[in-house]
């Protein structure tokens, strides 16, 4: 280790490290160069390189990086201050500032009070998305047999199969990795599903399901409005459905109409915008309504048989 005389300036020429090197006094009076820094100056730094790329709570997410890495509560993390911060710290920072989701690095995503195992072969769960199990918690029949329709990360059947044990559930998904991912939750949250590989609701019997609820993919592929770090990091299959994003919603409509019973329940998720557009395509339905998330933004498409 590189020995300094006191009060030397110190310079380096090495690459990037988001930790400042630091002086502490060593054995004999003299100062000893140590390239470890404080949980406390490694937030602060990452703090602001977070907010200098644009992340909107660069602060909260310097903290849940560090805990992750110490395996500790957030809270904690003022108890560790003066902690050496692990070197695994820089990695996941390197990571989130290249835009990858936060989701992904952590290996998690809460959702409806419950974490969620996500990776880049799911949808990570949106707040959103929780405006869609409300309504089916409120609309299932007791003993209703339900569909997810393209399960992802098992979120939706995972989540109102625990709120509403008085159902069942079937999840689908097209993607075999997506399945492995929420049968993994399911066993994680002690729920005992159904498992179907499958497009939509291909290979259901007609008049067979009670509850069908999808979180589909709704994104037009050439929407400029998408945040690029979705579009780069997100799984397209769960994303986008064609030129204006109402492909798979399409489909789904028809295909529901024939595999619901008479009294069953259709709840969609829906793009900004597209309601109308999906109200048109429920023209099998005995009524439908229309549910706003907490953005006000029109978000769930619910219709009857």
């Amino acid at each position: 280790m590189l020995r300094l005389r006191p009060g030397a300036e110190r310079r380096a020429s090495r690459g990037w490290d988001p930790r400042p090197r630091r002086t502490r006094q060593g054995d004999g009076g003299s100062n000893q160069e140590d390239r470890a820094v404080t949980v406390r100056d490694w937030l602060t730094q990452a703090a602001d390189r977070l907010s200098a790329s644009g992340v909107a709570s660069p602060r909260l997410e310097a903290q849940v990086l560090m805990a992750h890495c110490l395996h500790v509560d957030r809270d904690r993390l003022l108890l560790l201050d003066e902690q050496d911060a692990p070197h695994d710290a820089d990695v996941l920072l390197k990571r989130r500032l290249a835009g990858e989701p936060l989701a992904y690095i952590l290996g998690w995503k809460e959702f409806y009070r419950r974490r969620f195992e996500v990776n880049p072969s799911v949808l990570i769960p949106r707040p959103e998305t929780e405006t869609l199990v409300e309504a089916v918690i409120e609309l299932a029949p007791p003993e209703a047999l339900c569909v997810d329709v393209g399960t992802g990360s098992g979120c939706i059947g995972v989540t109102c199969a625990l709120e509403r044990s008085d159902t069942r559930w079937i999840l689908t998904d097209v993607s075999r990795e997506a399945l492995h991912v929420a049968q993994r939750n399911a066993c994680h949250h002690a729920v005992a599903c159904w498992f179907l590989q499958a497009d939509l609701l291909s290979g259901f019997q007609p008049k067979s399901v009670d509850v069908i609820a999808c979180n589909p993919p709704y994104v037009a592929e050439a929407d400029p409005r998408l945040d690029p770090s979705v579009r780069k990091f997100e799984p397209a299959v769960a994303l986008f459905a064609g030129e204006t994003g109402l492909e798979h919603l399409s489909r789904l409509a028809v295909q529901a109409a024939e595999v619901l019973k008479s009294g069953g329940w259709l709840l969609m998720e829906v793009g900004e915008g597209q309601t109308a557009h999906v109200l048109s395509l429920c023209e099998k339905a005995r009524a439908c309504i229309v549910r706003k998330d907490l953005a006000g933004i029109e978000r769930v498409v619910i219709a009857a048989y």
